[in-house]
C-alpha cells in the first residue's frame, strides 16, 4: 500500500478497523525476533533474510501498523544499509516515513531520520546526510532523549570526518562519549570509540587511536557482536599498518575478514581485502598484492556495489600497479576514474591523495610542469586541512618532481620540510624522507649522504623485530632497503674508503630473514608449544598442503582460480596464528635475534687456505670484495643501472648457461665465460692464486652461475679451486655443526630412490608427466655399497610419510636421487617427486615432499644431497637470495646442501654421484685422524675459523674425474652440481 502525507489522518482512521480486525501472527512475530536477534549479534546477512520474510508475512496478513510490524520494517531497513543495498535501504525509508507521520510516532522518526543520515552518507550525498541528522536531532532533543541525541552525534561526527573537518568530528564525538557514559549501552560506547579512534588515524595521530579503538574493541569481544569485531579489527589493523607492525596487522586483517563474512558485511571485506593488497604491496609481493585488489573488486561487482568511494579505491589501487608496470596509458585512465569518483564523493583527503597519484605518474613520464601542478593542488588541501601524512607526501613527491628535473637543492630543502613533519609521525614515515635526502645529497657528491643514509639504517634495524615473525613479512620489509645498504656501501668507499664498513654494510643486507628463521630453529622453540597448540598447526599446515595438491591436479581453470583463492586465505590464517602463538608463549619473545658478522668476524671464518668472495649489486655498479684472514679487497665494476640482478650481468650469466646447455664447444664457453670473468675473477686474480678453497656469497643472479664452469687462462675454475657457496656469511657462521654431535648408533647413509614415475594415471606438477628415471636404482646402489650402515628406499617399498619419518632419524647422508619441482611464484609448492603412485590420489599425502613440510622436519644430518633436477634454482628476493629447498632443509637443521642448477642426465648423474662419494668417504677418513687436536684448538678458542670441509673438495674431484671422461666431458653434465652451506 502506497501511502501519502495529504491522506495520512484518514489513512490512520481507516487502518483502526484492520488492526481490530487483522489477526496476530506468530510465525511473523517468531521471524522478526530472529531477525533481530541476530542483527544484535551483527549477523547482517541472516537478519536481512528473516526480517524480510517477517515483513512480507506482515504485509500479507494485513498486519501494517502495529508496533511490531514498524520495528520490524525498520530494522529491515537497517539490515539493508548494513548490507550495502542502499536503493532499497531509502525505499524502505520513503515508505515507511508517511505511516510514522501519521502515527506521530515521533520515536521512530528520529530512528527514520538517522537511518536516512547514514544512508546518503554512505552514497556520499552529504547535503541530504546533514539534513536526515539534523531532522533526528531536532526531535530527539525535543524529546530530551539523551540516548538518540548521543547517537546522532555521533553520526554526525562521522559526516564531518568524511568531510575532513576534523575538529566538527571530534566535537560531536565527544558529546556522543560523554552521554553514552551517562545513558547508553556497552555496544553505544563501543561504536563512539572506534568512531574518535578514526578520526584520529585520519590525524595520523595513532598513538590516541590506538587507546580508543583498543577499547572498543575490548567492548565488542565482551559483546560478542560480530559486525563491531570486524569493523575493530579492521581499524586496529589500520593503526598496526600505519605504526609499521605488519605482523599485528595481518593478524587484525585476518580476524575482520572472518567477523565481515559472518556478519555478511560486503562492504567490509572488500575494505579490508584492499588493506591486505595494501599491506603486501608494502612488502614487496606485487602478485599476492594484486590477488587481494581483484579478489576485492570481484566482490564490489558481484554484491553490485556502485558507492564512488568504493569504486575509486578499486581504480585507484590498479592504476597503481599498472603504473609499475610502465602501462601509462592504463594507469592515467584508472586514475582519472578515481580522481573524478573521489570529487563525487566529496572526500577532501582521497581527492588530496588521487592528486598525488597524478602527479607521480606525470613525473614518471617526465611531464613536470603538470607534476608539479598537481602536486602542488595536493599540498594546498593538506596546508589547509592540517593532515600531516597528506602534507609529508604532498612535499616528498614536490621534492622528487624537482631532483629529476635537476633542481636539487631546491630539493632538498623541500625533503628538510617532509623529515620536519615525518617527526610527529611514527618513525616508519621518517624512512623517506631520509632517503630521499641521502640520494639527493650523494646527487651533489656530498658526503651528507653517508649521514642520512645511515639514519636510515638506523631505523631500519630499530624496526626489525617490530616487523613480524614471519619470513614472508621479514623477507619483503628488507626487500624494499637492501639497496641503500648496498648504495650506503658504496658512499663508504667514495667519501671515505672505508673497505671494511662498506663489507659491513653489504653482509647486513644479506638473508636477514633466514638468519632469524635459523635462530628460532636452533632454539628448537615449535618443540616447546602446548600439545593442542602444535594439533593446530598442524591441522592448518594440512589444510594448506591439500589445497596446493589440489591446485597440483586439477586442470580447471576456474576451480584452480577458487583453489588458490582459499589457499591464499588458508595461508593468511596460518600467518596470523603463528604471530598470535610466537606472541603469546615467552619463549619467543626471550629469543634475542643475532646480528650479522662485523668485518673482523668475518675474517675470522676462514683458514689460511680459504679465500671469500662476496658481491653485491647496487644501482650503478658491482661490488666485489675478497675476503681472507689476513686482508680485505674491494672492487667496483660498472654494470647497466637496474636492480639487484642488473640487466647487463643477467644476460651475460643466461647467455654463458644457455651455452652450456647446448653443449656448445669449448671456445664458445671460452668467449661468453670472458666477461663473466673479468667483472667476477680477474680483479682478484693475483690474490687468488694464493689459496685452493673459494667461498662464493653469490648476489642476485649471480646466485644460479655455476663458477666452477668458468674458464680463466684457459682453464675452468674447478681445475684450480674447490669452490663452495652460503646466501651470506653470517648464515655460515650461523649453520649447525651436525658432523660431532649425533648419536653413536646414528646411520651412515639413507638414500633414496624416486620410484613408479611413468604409466601413472595422476600426473604430477599441474599436468607434468614424469619420465621414469631407471637409473637412480643403480645410482642408489652403487652409493650405498661405499657405507657400512645403510637404508636404501627404492622400488616403490616406501610412502612419502615413512620417507619424513626417516628423514628426521639421524643419519649422517641423506641422498635423494628423484625428479625435483621448482615453482618460483609459490616457493611453498617446490618440492621433490617422490611417486606419482595413484593410491596417493585419495590420501593427504600427494607423493611430493614439498618445501613447506621440509620446514617441518627435525633433520640430524651432516648433508643432503639433492639428486634431481633444478633443485638450486627457486625465487630470488632481493638481498634475501633464493627462496627454494636448500633454504628448507637449513632451517630442518642440515648445515651442507648439494643441489643442481639446471635438469641433469639420469646416466651422467649416477656415474657422478658415485665420484662424489668415493672421494668423500676418503676425504672424511683423512679427516677424522685430525679431528680431535682441531677440535681441541677451536675449543679452547685458539682457532675460530669454520673447517672448509670434505664436501666441496669431494665434489671438485668428482669433476676432474668427469673433465677426463670420454662421454661426460662438458660442463653440462658436472657444473649443475653444487655445495652450499659448511
Amino acid at each position: 500500500m502506497k501511502l501519502s502525507l495529504k491522506a495520512g489522518l484518514a489513512t490512520c482512521i481507516m487502518l483502526v478497523p484492520l488492526c481490530l480486525h487483522a489477526q496476530p501472527s506468530p510465525l511473523a512475530d517468531s521471524l522478526s525476533a530472529l531477525g533481530m536477534d541476530y542483527m544484535e549479534r551483527g549477523n547482517y546477512k541472516q537478519a536481512e533474510v528473516y526480517l524480510a520474510e517477517s515483513v512480507e508475512i506482515y504485509r500479507k496478513s494485513g498486519i501494517v501498523d502495529t508496533s511490531r510490524y514498524l520495528d520490524t520494517r525498520l530494522e529491515y531497513a537497517y539490515a539493508l544499509y548494513q548490507r550495502a543495498r542502499y536503493q532499497m535501504a531509502l525505499q524502505e525509508v520513503r515508505a515507511l516515513h508517511p505511516l510514522l507521520e501519521a502515527r506521530s510516532d515521533t520515536s521512530r522518526l528520529i530512528t527514520l531520520n538517522n537511518y536516512r543520515g547514514s544512508i546518503y552518507k554512505r552514497t556520499n550525498d552529504f547535503a541530504k546526510s546533514e539534513e536526515g541528522y539534523q531532522q533526528a536531532l531536532k526531535l530527539a532533543a525535543a524529546r530530551n532523549d539523551s540516548l538518540q541525541v548521543a547517537i546522532i552525534n555521533d553520526n554526525l561526527g562521522g559526516l564531518h570526518l568524511l568531510q575532513s573537518n576534523f575538529q566538527k568530528s571530534l566535537d560531536h564525538r565527544r558529546r556522543a562519549l560523554v552521554l553514552f557514559e551517562e545513558v547508553g549501552t556497552d555496544l553505544n560506547l563501543a561504536i563512539t570509540l572506534n568512531n574518535i579512534g578514526l578520526t584520529y588515524v585520519k590525524l595520523s595521530m595513532y598513538d590516541q587511536a590506538y587507546e580508543y579503538l583498543s577499547r572498543s574493541l575490548e567492548l565488542s569481544r565482551n559483546l560478542e557482536n560480530t559486525a563491531r569485531l570486524a569493523t575493530g579489527y579492521g581499524n586496529m589493523g589500520m593503526v598496526h599498518y600505519n605504526l609499521g607492525n605488519y605482523d599485528q596487522a595481518m593478524v587484525a586483517y585476518q580476524n575482520a575478514i572472518e567477523y565481515a563474512r559472518k556478519a555478511g558485511n560486503p562492504v567490509k571485506q572488500a575494505h579490508v581485502l584492499v588493506n591486505l593488497g595494501n599491506l603486501y604491496n608494502k612488502l614487496g609481493d606485487t602478485e599476492k598484492s594484486l590477488d587481494y585488489y581483484r579478489e576485492s573488486l570481484e566482490l564490489v561487482v558481484e554484491h553490485d556495489i556502485t558507492s564512488p568511494t568504493e569504486l575509486s579505491t578499486k581504480y585507484k589501487n590498479i592504476g597503481a600497479r599498472l603504473l609499475d608496470l610502465g602501462r601509462y596509458d592504463e594507469a592515467r585512465e584508472n586514475y582519472r576514474k578515481a580522481l573524478e569518483l573521489r570529487r563525487k564523493a566529496g572526500d577532501i583527503r582521497e581527492i588530496a591523495l588521487s592528486l598525488i597519484d597524478m602527479a607521480q605518474m606525470e613525473r614518471i613520464r617526465k611531464q613536470y610542469d603538470q607534476a608539479e601542478i598537481y602536486a602542488r593542488r595536493s599540498s594546498s588541501i593538506a596546508d589547509s586541512t592540517g593532515i600531516r601524512d597528506l602534507k609529508l607526501q604532498a612535499d616528498l613527491e614536490l621534492g622528487k618532481i624537482w631532483q629529476d628535473r635537476g633542481e636539487l637543492n631546491r630539493a632538498i630543502r623541500r625533503y628538510r620540510k617532509a623529515l620536519e613533519t615525518s617527526r610527529m609521525l611514527p618513525d616508519r614515515y621518517l624512512l623517506e624522507p631520509l632517503s630521499r635526502l641521502a640520494y639527493a645529497y650523494h646527487s651533489l657528491e656530498s658526503d651528507s649522504a653517508i649521514y642520512y643514509g645511515q639514519r636510515v639504517v638506523d631505523v631500519i634495524e630499530q624496526r626489525r623485530e617490530r616487523v613480524g615473525e614471519l619470513a614472508s613479512l621479514k623477507s619483503g620489509f628488507f626487500e624494499a632497503y637492501v639497496d641503500l645498504y648496498i648504495d650506503l656501501a658504496s658512499w663508504a668507499l667514495t667519501y671515505r674508503n672505508d673497505e671494511r664498513r662498506a663489507l659491513q654494510l653489504v653482509e647486513a643486507s644479506r638473508a636477514r630473514a633466514l638468519l632469524d628463521e635459523l635462530a628460532q630453529a636452533a632454539e628448537n622453540l615449535d618443540q616447546l608449544l602446548p600439545v593442542d597448540t602444535r594439533l593446530q598447526k598442524q591441522q592448518l599446515e594440512d589444510r594448506i598442503e591439500d589445497l596446493q595438491n589440489r591446485i597440483d591436479t586439477t586442470a580447471n581453470v576456474a576451480e584452480k582460480r577458487q583453489l588458490r583463492k582459499q589457499l591464499r586465505g588458508t595461508e593468511l590464517e596460518y600467518g596470523s596464528f603463528m604471530n598470535q602463538v610466537r606472541s603469546n608463549n615467552p619463549q619467543y619473545k626471550k629469543l634475542e635475534y643475532p646480528s650479522s658478522l662485523t668485518a673482523d668476524q668475518m675474517q675470522q671464518l676462514v683458514d689460511d687456505g680459504t679465500a671469500i668472495l662476496e658481491y653485491a649489486f647496487g644501482r650503478e655498479e658491482l661490488l666485489a670484495f675478497l675476503i681472507t684472514s689476513d686482508e680485505i679487497l674491494v672492487e667496483r665494476v660498472d654494470v647497466a643501472p637496474g636492480a639487484a640482478d642488473s640487466r647487463e650481468m643477467t644476460r651475460a650469466v643466461e647467455r654463458f648457461r644457455d651455452h652450456i646447455l647446448a653443449h656448445q664447444p669449448l671456445e664458445l664457453l671460452q668467449e661468453s665465460s670472458g666477461e663473466l670473468v673479468e667483472c667476477l675473477i680477474e680483479p682478484f686474480w693475483e690474490e687468488l692464486r694464493h689459496y685452493q678453497n673459494l667461498m662464493i656469497v653469490p648476489d642476485g643472479v649471480l646466485a644460479y652461475l655455476p663458477f666452477e664452469a668458468l674458464l680463466i687462462r684457459d682453464r675452468y675454475l674447478v681445475e684450480r679451486f674447490s669452490v663452495k657457496y652460503t646466501p651470506s656469511l653470517t648464515i655460515y657462521s650461523f649453520l649447525s655443526n651436525n658432523d660431532r654431535t649425533q648419536a653413536a648408533d646414528r646411520g651412515e647413509l639413507l638414500a633414496v630412490a624416486g620410484s613408479n614415475f611413468g604409466g601413472s594415471s595422476r600426473p604430477l606438477n599441474r599436468g607434468e608427466a614424469y619420465a621414469p628415471l631407471p637409473a637412480t636404482i643403480a645410482e642408489v646402489d652403487s652409493i650405498a655399497a661405499k657405507f657400512r650402515d645403510v637404508k636404501v628406499l627404492k622400488e616403490g617399498n616406501f610412502d612419502e610419510d615413512f620417507i619424513k619419518k626417516n628423514l628426521n632419524k639421524p643419519y649422517r647422508f641423506i641422498h635423494l636421487a628423484t625428479h625435483g619441482i621448482i615453482d618460483e611464484d609459490y616457493p611453498g609448492l617446490s618440492g621433490l617427486a617422490l611417486s606419482s603412485a595413484p593410491e596417493y590420489a585419495a590420501g593427504r599425502e600427494d607423493g611430493i615432499l614439498r618445501s613447506s613440510e621440509i620446514y617441518q622436519l627435525n633433520m640430524q644430518s651432516e648433508m643432503v644431497v639433492l639428486s634431481a633436477c633444478n633443485t638450486g634454482l627457486g625465487k630470488i628476493v632481493n638481498g634475501e637470495g633464493i627462496l627454494g629447498l636448500q633454504r628448507a632443509f637449513f632451517y630442518a637443521g642440515v648445515p651442507t646442501v648439494s643441489v643442481s642448477l639446471w635438469n641433469v642426465y639420469d646416466r651422467s648423474t649416477a656415474y657422478f654421484m658415485d665420484q662424489f662419494y668415493s672421494s668423500l668417504l676418503d676425504r672424511l677418513d683423512q679427516q677424522d685422524s685430525g679431528w680431535q687436536l682441531d677440535s681441541l684448538l677451536r675449543w679452547l678458542g685458539w682457532d675460530s675459523a669454520i673447517p672448509y670441509g670434505a664436501a666441496a673438495p669431494a665434489m671438485r674431484e668428482a669433476k676432474l674425474g668427469m673433465l677426463n671422461h670420454l662421454l661426460f666431458h662438458h660442463p653440462v653434465y658436472w657444473a649443475p652440481f653444487i655445495v652450499l652451506g659448511r
